[in-house]
């Protein structure tokens, strides 16, 4: 139910990239997580922050989930 506020059903977000072989190598030398993610933003990872605003701006979901859905996330990084 939308609960009055326009939005129905469930909007998945996402972090998504494509594997690298600068990636690959990265994981083989067991690179920390922070390294990893800075690394798969440099070569074009939306983070699920961006999939969210992204989904914000074409009216699909509100502001306030998406904070409240990727605040504890963020702050990881």
């Amino acid at each position: 139910e939308c609960a009055l506020v326009g939005y129905r059903g469930r909007v998945a977000i996402y972090e998504f990239f494509l594997m690298s072989e600068q990636f690959e190598e990265m994981i083989a030398k067991s690179a920390t997580n922070s390294e990893m993610r800075i690394e798969a933003m440099k070569l074009g990872m939306r983070t699920l922050r961006m999939d969210g605003w992204r989904k914000v701006m074409k009216g699909r979901t509100s502001v306030e989930e998406i904070l409240r859905l990727t605040s504890a996330v963020d702050l990881h990084y």
